[in-house]
């Protein structure tokens, strides 16, 4: 069987139902060896990203704002853990509105906008993003709460969330 061959049977699983493209596929074998195969997973956009943006727009109550954002996640990203975390200005300190986890609601404390890289997307007003936290020390200690060992976290982006040109608080999947 040729290494083209194989590409070409894994890209068919991957898009066998339609929500999902194959890109970059590579194929290395040693002789008399294992054969491994990496595939680039890119799921199809079918959703309605103006229908989403009117659904967080067009409400001033926050839990229907999170739930609206919570199905962004699922359906967007696809992706087992995120948090919105807010600045409260009457304190100084940054609030986490909703956290999950694999389905599972966490309660996150409040911190100081000075800690960690949710303070760090607060203060600088920039994205972060890594396709692969192992290859990034602080990204690394920074998702090890999260996931397990058996599903760890392997990306993660933050962006913050602004108003009017204020940073209100960071996003993060």
């Amino acid at each position: 069987v040729t290494r083209a061959a194989i590409a070409s049977q894994a890209s068919h699983i991957v898009e066998a139902d339609g929500s999902c493209a194959a890109a970059r596929v590579s194929v290395s074998a040693k002789p008399r060896g294992h054969v491994r195969v990496h595939v680039r997973v890119l799921p199809h956009e079918s959703v309605d990203v103006v229908e989403k943006g009117a659904q967080l727009h067009g409400s001033l109550d926050l839990g229907v704002v999170l739930d609206a954002v919570g199905e962004a996640v699922e359906s967007l990203f696809r992706a087992d853990v995120y948090f919105v975390a807010l600045f409260d200005e009457r304190t100084g300190k940054i609030q986490v509105a909703r956290a999950v986890d694999r389905g599972e609601a966490l309660t996150i404390g409040d911190f100081d906008p000075d800690q960690g890289l949710t303070g760090w997307v607060m203060r600088t007003g920039e994205a972060l993003f890594s396709d692969d936290v192992t290859k990034d020390r602080r990204l690394l200690e920074a998702m090890k709460p999260f996931g397990d060992d058996s599903n760890p976290v392997r990306s993660v982006m933050l962006g913050p969330l602004m108003d009017k040109g204020r940073i209100i608080g960071v996003f993060s999947v």
